[in-house]
């Protein structure tokens, strides 16, 4: 099989039909979906809208359920144990592929095949179908995600099928507040992606359902949620000068989730001495960040 698409699932009774909607249209069939519920706590909607899915699907679905929520960074690396798609992409519950996606990513694997190459990422249009971002101004072009994010400046949500190996190497290091973005880091220091100016999900940032998306919402992550931003700064570290304002926005992200869970500012700065200059740089902003987004008491 070529193709596993991947579903963290919390709470998801209201959003996870269109996800399934959208994958019933795709136009290459030659995939599975794997949903993990990531121990919901909406009296077992979510897990009954999953069960009624697998069981009426005409392409596999997998299931698997989490008896404790680990804020989406456990779910994806028990899909990868599930998974038999050599190429994995994570869908959101809140997304939806475009009916030629798979077709598209396909026709790229099939004509960059490298043991460099971790796979395909492509773009995003939101729920209006409007352009996340602007145009990469070529069809294609290869480069790691610190290519894309520093050296052209591009910090805009791309969507990526990668090869399901390495997501479930660098997925078995997260722990519970860790996100995605930490493992495109870590990818981008041993692999380059394909990135193509083709649109292959709708990125819906106007659910109220959503946390991930709606940025209004005030969300406790765990103290680790710290941890991963610095850790990301470091595996950057030989892109941060390339867009400094960037990198003291992603240092800032790592402050201010550190004053969240109360731990000391400089009990655990970065190991290099570039992204410690960045993050020296960000804490007045993260500051700035973590009063306004203060969660009540």
């Amino acid at each position: 099989m070529k193709f596993s698409v991947i579903t963290p699932c919390f709470n998801s009774s209201q959003t996870l039909d269109r996800a399934y909607k959208s994958l019933l249209n795709s136009s290459f069939k030659e995939f599975e979906w794997i949903l993990v519920d990531d121990c919901s706590t909406d009296q077992g909607r979510t897990a009954n809208l999953m069960r009624s899915i697998a069981a009426s699907s005409p392409f596999p679905v997998k299931l698997r359920f989490l008896e404790k929520n680990y804020f989406g960074s456990k779910s994806t690396y028990e899909a990868c144990l599930l998974a038999a798609g050599k190429f994995a992409c994570i869908l959101d519950h809140d997304d939806q592929l475009m009916p030629d996606c798979l077709s598209e990513v396909s026709r790229y694997l099939d004509r960059f095949d490298s043991e460099s190459i971790a796979g395909v990422a492509g773009r995003c249009v939101n729920e209006n179908g409007v352009l996340i971002g602007k145009s990469f101004g070529k069809d294609f072009f290869i480069g790691s995600e610190g290519d894309l994010r520093f050296k052209k400046r591009m910090t805009f949500e791309t969507f990526q099928f990668t090869k399901t190996s390495i997501l479930k190497s660098y997925f078995s290091e997260l722990r519970p507040g860790y996100t995605n973005g930490y493992v495109w880091a870590r990818i981008s220091t041993e692999y380059e992606f394909i990135f193509i100016d083709k649109v292959l999900r709708i990125y819906d940032v106007g659910l109220p359902t959503s946390y991930s998306n709606n940025k209004k919402l005030h969300v406790v992550y765990p103290a680790e949620k710290a941890e991963a931003l610095q850790r990301t700064l470091e595996c950057y570290g030989d892109y941060l000068l390339w867009n400094p304002l960037y990198s003291t926005r992603l240092a800032a992200s790592a402050v201010r989730h550190r004053l969240n869970s109360k731990k000391s500012l400089f009990g655990d700065l970065p190991n290099k001495l570039t992204p410690k200059i960045f993050y020296c740089l960000g804490i007045p902003l993260g500051y700035i960040k973590y009063f306004k987004n203060k969660i009540p008491q």
